[in-house]
C-alpha cells in the first residue's frame, strides 16, 4: 500500500469513525479529489454542526432526567 493510498484509506476511516454513511464519504472525498476543498469543508462542517446538534438535543433530555429525580428526591417521591 503506497502512502497516498494508506492516507485515502485512513481519511474514509476517520469520516466513517465519525459517524458519516458511506454515500456522505464518498461525496466527501470526490470534492476532495477534484481540489473542491472548500466544499468538501462546507460538507464536513455540516455533518459536525449536526452531530453537535444531536449532543445538545441529548444534553436537554439528560438535564430534565436529572431534574426529575432530582424532584423525586426533594419530595419523597411524586405528590398524589
Amino acid at each position: 500500500m503506497t502512502d497516498s493510498t494508506a492516507a485515502i484509506s485512513a481519511a474514509r476511516q476517520n469520516l466513517a469513525d465519525a459517524g458519516m454513511d458511506k454515500s456522505t464519504i464518498e461525496k466527501c472525498m470526490t470534492l476532495i479529489d477534484n481540489n473542491d476543498i472548500t466544499a468538501a469543508y462546507r460538507l464536513i462542517s455540516e455533518y459536525r454542526r449536526q452531530l453537535l446538534d444531536t449532543v445538545h438535543s441529548c444534553n436537554r433530555q439528560i438535564d430534565c432526567l436529572d431534574y426529575f429525580t432530582y424532584t423525586l428526591d426533594k419530595n419523597g417521591g411524586i405528590q398524589k
